[in-house]
């Protein structure tokens, strides 16, 4: 072989070597933005949970007081195919209790709360 050949062999080599690197480092690129995707989807598919829950509570709360666990039965009854994450039952409670949708009374019952301002509101205006 003659030097020209040596160099441009190693001229492909080094050619070569970066292409792959390049490659190496597109694939994990798309692997972390494929983890981030997924955690976006995650995150939302958490939210339109919680926010179908707390519409489900409310619903089953506007016309009677139920516990944690009647309110748990209910929802088995309307969805018996569909697993029902306690914990996550609990946050929307929870969070419903503090924007002032659902109250709760000493014997650990719950129930919506329908009267709103705007009610209040309409009733000063009558009298």
């Amino acid at each position: 072989m003659e030097v020209k050949d040596v160099l441009t062999l190693a001229g492909l080599a080094i050619s070569l070597g970066g292409l792959v690197i390049s490659l190496v480092k597109l694939a994990q690129e798309q692997r972390k933005a494929n983890e981030l995707k997924q955690v976006e989807n995650d995150a939302k598919a958490r939210s339109e949970r919680r926010t179908e829950y707390k519409l489900r509570i409310y619903q089953l709360l506007i016309d009677d007081r139920l516990t944690f666990d009647e309110l748990v039965s209910r929802f088995r009854e309307h969805t018996p195919t569909t697993e029902i994450d306690q914990l996550e039952l609990r946050k929307c409670i929870y969070e419903m209790l503090v924007e002032g949708t659902l109250v709760t009374f000493e014997d650990k019952t719950y129930t919506a709360d329908t009267m709103n301002e705007y009610d209040n509101e309409d009733e000063d205006d009558d009298g």
